[in-house]
């Protein structure tokens, strides 16, 4: 007797054929990822060796360094409590007026949202013994967060605006007859941002830089071009369908096995042959001679 469930049985050839196929997919595109993935890191490293032979080193040296200051302002100060005038916080910041000013809506505070959901095995229950041991699962409502949800708001959220200078920075960089620029930029009042920049970028202030002598200016840094190391992400891709491919491939090893198993008892169980012999008509009945 089988010990096979029947819908098992009785579709083997079927499932076989299907893992089959399934294999020859999951294989073709695993195939196909990892080559991609391979020829793509060839091709970047193939793209630096081309590169960096036009790259060069020299000495840089900045040179007219300039610090443009000019009047900015900010959002500052923001409450959860409804402003009292009409003026909008980015009509005044537009102005460069300070003050008090409105922000619109605003959520102060959230909570989590839960949502309840459906597991079909919230616990097992087993019985019988260790050789002839039989579980089963027991569902139940459980709870998950699902996102978040405002428990205070305003309509309008009171907040101001302060005035003060920021800085456009910029520096010339001197290098083999070539002329750069290197530029920056300091928030409202962070005068201490402006110090560090005329520190770090003082005039005659010489250093080792790099370029491509292609494009000397839009190129000039001061550390040099590392080779691109091999992306995983190019093949861990592949190697999804790699496992798809595999567990197919099993899958179709132990059905055909199955599947060859059941045609061998067909072939060798006499009552699977003499009823095909009868069902074919070339049978006869004894008592019909007499």
């Amino acid at each position: 007797m089988s010990t096979y469930p029947t819908w098992l049985t009785k579709n083997v050839k079927w499932i076989a054929a299907g893992s089959l196929a399934a294999f020859l997919f999951c294989f073709f595109i695993f195939c196909m990822t990892f080559w991609v993935g391979v020829k793509k890191d060839e091709d970047d490293v193939d793209d630096y060796h081309d590169n960096i032979k036009y790259w060069t080193t020299t000495t840089c040296t900045y040179q007219n360094l300039a610090t443009t200051p000019y009047q900015c302002a900010d959002k500052v100060n923001c409450q959860c409590a409804t402003c009292s005038g009409s003026n909008t916080c980015s009509a005044m910041v537009g102005s460069l007026t300070p003050g008090e000013c409105c922000d619109g809506y605003h959520c102060c505070r959230t909570r989590p949202k839960y949502c309840s959901y459906w597991d079909a095995c919230c616990y097992r229950s087993c019985s019988g013994t260790t050789k002839n041991r039989h579980c089963r699962c027991h569902g139940c409502m459980k709870r998950r967060q699902c996102g978040t949800e405002c428990v205070e708001y305003v309509s309008n959220r009171r907040c101001e605006v302060a005035v003060g200078t920021c800085h456009n920075l910029k520096v010339d960089i001197m290098f083999d007859g070539y002329v750069g620029e290197a530029t920056g930029h300091c928030a409202r009042d962070q005068f201490q941002c402006v110090t560090n920049w005329q520190n770090s970028h003082a005039n005659g202030t010489e250093w080792e830089c790099h370029y491509d002598t292609r494009n000397p200016v839009g190129t000039v840094t001061n550390s040099w071009p590392e080779e691109p190391d091999k992306n995983p992400h190019h093949i861990n891709a592949s190697w999804v369908f790699g496992i798809a491919s595999a567990i197919a491939f099993v899958v179709f090893l132990i059905t055909g096995v199955m599947f060859a198993i059941q045609l061998k008892c067909r072939l060798t169980d006499p009552e699977s042959v003499n009823s095909s012999y009868r069902s074919s008509g070339y049978g006869y009945d004894s008592d019909s001679y007499y």
